[in-house]
């Protein structure tokens, strides 16, 4: 008779596009983990953590778990020198990488197409809303990029918890931008930001630092005329965007509020 498992086997619990980032982080210290050694404490927490990736990305039964733990496989014997040991933990390690870089590749199949809206000319109500969906989806904070800001923004920023950072980054300050600004962080208590800088041509409103969005108007001037607001899924595009509007970020001037 089979033995039966003491666990009943588990779903997955990660979304590709949260599993997909984690693993590529470990697929990126490959080359420390094989420097630590094969017994060092490095090691054994970097395969614990790709193990509880991938059962959390596949699931607890899936081909990828079972590959990962048969790349961890070795026959050894009394007689074996450390170089062949050495030599066999890299080969491991090697083995190991390659399912992480499989179940990558089989994630990516798995992702949504990017989450694209088209409003035509004189859709202004409209893109409002599209627009408010985003900003809803805000807990921590949220990072608005647009060149071209007026006193618009903050109606629109009033449908996040006051717990949310609100950064905004943009070179022209049109109206009354800045006094509503200060009344807006004074009734409402959020932490506000702003910096004014030339770099950008292009919108994006990025959320609690790992969600991006591309818009392509201003939101002062959205639906005015045709245009598209799209999100951005591939973690590599997304993550560069994101870690420029940081970088570009920290040498903006400050605006006082």
């Amino acid at each position: 008779m089979a033995r039966r498992s003491l666990f009943p086997p588990e779903p997955p619990s990660l979304l590709p596009e949260k599993a997909i980032p984690i693993l590529e982080g470990l697929i990126g210290e490959t080359e420390k983990i094989n420097r630590a050694g094969r017994h060092s404490p490095e090691r054994l927490e970097w395969i614990h953590t790709a193990e509880g990736a991938l059962r959390g990305a596949f699931g607890t039964t899936d081909q990828n778990v079972r590959a990962f733990g048969t790349a961890q496989c070795g026959v050894n014997s009394p007689y074996d020198t450390e170089e062949y040991l050495e030599e066999q933990a890299q080969t491991q390690l090697s083995g190991m990488v390659s399912v992480l870089q499989s179940a990558v590749k089989q994630l990516r199949w798995r992702l949504p197409g990017p989450n694209q809206v088209f409003l035509p000319a004189g859709s202004q109500h409209d893109a409002y809303l599209e627009i408010r969906k985003i900003v809803q989806q805000g807990a921590a904070q949220i990072f608005v990029v647009d060149p071209y800001v007026d006193h618009t923004l903050w109606p629109l920023l009033t449908n996040l918890p006051k717990s949310c950072k609100i950064r905004v980054r943009t070179e022209h300050l049109k109206g009354d931008f800045v006094l509503e600004g200060k009344r807006f962080r004074a009734q409402h208590g959020n932490t506000v930001e702003v910096r004014q800088t030339l770099n950008y041509h292009d919108r994006f409103i990025i959320l609690d630092g790992s969600k991006c969005f591309h818009l392509g108007a201003s939101i002062k001037d959205a639906g005015n005329k045709a245009f598209a607001i799209s999100e951005m899924h591939r973690s590599q595009i997304a993550g560069a965007v994101i870690a420029d509007a940081e970088s570009e970020w920290l040498s903006a001037t400050p605006v006082s509020l």
